[in-house]
């Protein structure tokens, strides 16, 4: 990463990082309160920020899984795995007990629960297409913390 914020062609430079993968000496980790999500993750991206200390640095922290995303239509999720048998159902009853679907994880990951309810659910093919399907739109409605990231993005002139 280094070279890259080092580099003067580039504008700038992200992270896409799953919290739950984090190292126990990642910046912030230990000092950062864990009252809510969302504050949490500011947290850590603030003290991530800080420790890199680069101007091109946007931090980004996916809040819990990639999967999670896929929950951000449910419709389009189950409609991909249309030979399962009330999955749409499902999908819902996970969904609505979350006020987002960046905050889908408590016991359970999305990538469990979505392997359970669907075998053969391979990540890299399937979350892709779904996401794909999705579209960034949506995405940006129901994932509050990604919208944000999007917007630091799209502002960089």
């Amino acid at each position: 990463m280094n070279s890259l914020l080092k580099d003067p062609s580039s504008i700038a430079v992200t992270t896409m990082f799953d919290l739950f993968g984090l190292p126990n000496n990642f910046p912030g980790k230990t000092d950062c309160p864990h009252s809510n999500h969302y504050n949490h993750i500011m947290c850590l991206e603030e003290a991530f920020s800080y420790d890199i200390s680069n101007p091109k640095f946007i931090p980004y922290l996916q809040l819990h899984e990639f999967e999670a995303f896929l929950f951000a239509d449910i419709a389009t999720f189950a409609d991909s795995f249309s030979k399962i048998r009330h999955l749409h159902s499902k999908l819902q009853a996970i969904r609505v007990q979350f006020q987002s679907p960046e905050e889908i994880n408590d016991v359970n990951p999305p990538s469990r629960r979505i392997e359970e309810l669907i075998p053969n659910y391979q990540k890299a093919v399937d979350g892709l297409n779904v996401i794909k399907k999705i579209g960034l739109d949506e995405l940006r409605h129901q994932c509050l913390h990604f919208s944000e990231w999007c917007d630091k993005l799209q502002s960089i002139s």
